[in-house]
């Protein structure tokens, strides 16, 4: 099972998708249902503060992520299979260590 990582420019950019993602990506239900109801203002901007939260949370212990990029191939593990409506994968590097933060909504 082969995969490829396609490195962002910014070491930023993971904290970017994620903060979109929530905010006006697939994981605004508005994006998934025809019938939902879309999030007022203040509930998209605290999703976004969330988010944000949640990536300082990540950087918390180990420190700053340094690099990072889309990891490519199938999206395994975590819930993220056979019942997956959406998933993304990114790879984080500090100075110290790395690992993949899936995200992903499943049915």
């Amino acid at each position: 099972m082969g995969k490829s990582v396609v490195p962002f420019e910014s070491p930023r950019a993971w904290r970017d998708i994620l903060r979109l993602e929530v905010t006006d990506g697939i994981m605004q239900p508005v994006r998934r249902w025809q019938d939902a109801n879309p999030r007022t203002p203040a509930e998209i901007r605290q999703a976004g503060e969330l988010a944000d939260d949640i990536a300082d949370l990540i950087e918390a212990h180990p420190g700053p992520v340094r690099s990072s990029g889309d990891v490519d191939g199938p999206r395994m593990g975590m819930g993220m299979g056979m019942g997956a409506i959406w998933s993304r994968s990114l790879l984080l590097f500090t100075s110290d260590w790395a690992t993949v933060l899936p995200l992903g909504l499943d049915d």
